[in-house]
């Protein structure tokens, strides 16, 4: 006995050392897990969202969001993200071997997509704050994933930890989807003012544009089968906001869709201008465009020269601003729904009629 009894201080010490450290890991682990759970769900109901409930609609959130960056083809890349914190949750609460490797591999795959839009977001001089959240945490969880590996930890034994990090990744989850469906969408003035001078018959597609911008052109092309299908079942507004910083050519382009309005060929310019190559974007070139639409050259270049079809761009972009109509372009609303970015067709044949549905066309 008196040999064994100064060891068993010892023992017990180190045996309540490794517990605590285990304990300490656990709680680490669910904490950094539920963070990224939570910025993903939040992310998702604002990427499917007519309006951003979250993350704010300006700045690095909204133009990742509108960007190609935040899909990966019609998936959205926070429904990925969700995903991915759902399967760390899952080996995280099991127990062995297999889990642990299970959960080292999901955390390296993950920490490796979160490094990548880290540097993305670095390079292109913009931060999505709720992004940031999701990539941090699963960086931190690789970590915390390569710790446990090494000293194979598992969770506490007891139910209550099981139970209760269960509890907080369910209400992570529920809470930003469950805020998503009740919160009231908020149009804005300018787009609600065209809804209600829209027939009953036709729904309202409000475009706010730029003719150079890429991702405008591939919204334009992803509308084209959707409103082919639906003749005259759409009133089409167009908003002029040329990024003429970005877009040499914009404000030109702009210029001559706004004369084309007025002179009865606005829709038949806009696909012109959409479709035409960036060097014809021009004085020349788009007078040349109104004049294969039946327009008089001399006439399209003297409205296009007129100060007030600049006054009246400089208003959308104003208003765009002003009202937060949307965080980047292509932002188009289709009656009181949102879509920001080149989604896809399918996304904006599923919005638009369902639009058609509510009108009961």
């Amino acid at each position: 006995m008196t040999d064994e009894s100064p060891m068993a201080p010892l023992t017990n010490g180190a045996a309540s050392t490794a517990e605590r450290f285990t304990l300490l890991w656990f709680v680490a682990s669910v904490l950094a897990s539920v963070a990224g759970a939570f910025a993903s769900a939040a992310l998702l109901i604002d990427y499917l969202g007519a309006s951003p409930h979250f993350c704010d609609d300006q700045g690095g959130c909204g133009v990742l969001r509108a960007s190609g960056l935040g899909w990966v083809g019609p998936v959205p890349l926070p429904a990925i993200g969700l995903a991915g914190n759902v399967l760390l949750a899952l080996t995280l609460l099991l127990s062995g071997v297999r889990a642990r490797a299970a959960h080292l591999v999901f955390a390296g795959m993950g920490a490796m997509v979160a490094a990548l839009l880290i540097f993305t977001q670095f390079r292109m001089g913009v931060f999505c704050k709720y992004c940031m959240v999701v990539d941090v945490a699963m960086l931190v969880m690789v970590v915390l994933a390569t710790l446990r590996s090494q000293h194979e930890l598992d969770r506490p034994r007891s139910p209550v930890f099981a139970a209760i990090p269960v509890g907080a990744y369910f209400s992570a989850i529920a809470a930003p989807i469950a805020w998503g469906m009740f919160a009231p969408v908020i149009v804005p003035p300018t787009v609600a003012a065209e809804l209600r001078n829209t027939p009953h018959e036709q729904v309202c597609l409000v475009d706010y544009v730029d003719y150079e911008c890429p991702f405008c052109r591939q919204m334009h092309a992803d509308m084209q089968p959707t409103l082919s299908a639906h003749p005259g079942k759409a009133r089409i507004v167009r908003k002029n906001v040329p990024l003429s910083s970005k877009h040499p050519h914009a404000m030109v382009a702009a210029r001559a869709a706004c004369c084309a309005y007025d002179l009865d060929q606005g829709e038949p310019m806009a696909s012109a201008l959409m479709v035409a190559p960036l060097d014809q974007l021009t004085d020349d070139g788009c007078v040349a465009m109104a004049q294969k639409l039946g327009l008089d050259p001399q006439r399209f270049r003297a409205c296009m020269s007129d100060p007030s079809i600049a006054t009246r761009i400089d208003a959308d972009i104003a208003t765009f601003r002003r009202e937060e109509v949307g965080h980047g372009l292509p932002t188009v609303w289709i009656d009181d729904h949102r879509i920001s970015g080149a989604q896809g067709p399918e996304v904006f044949k599923a919005t638009f009629e369902g639009a058609l549905h509510d009108r009961g066309l």
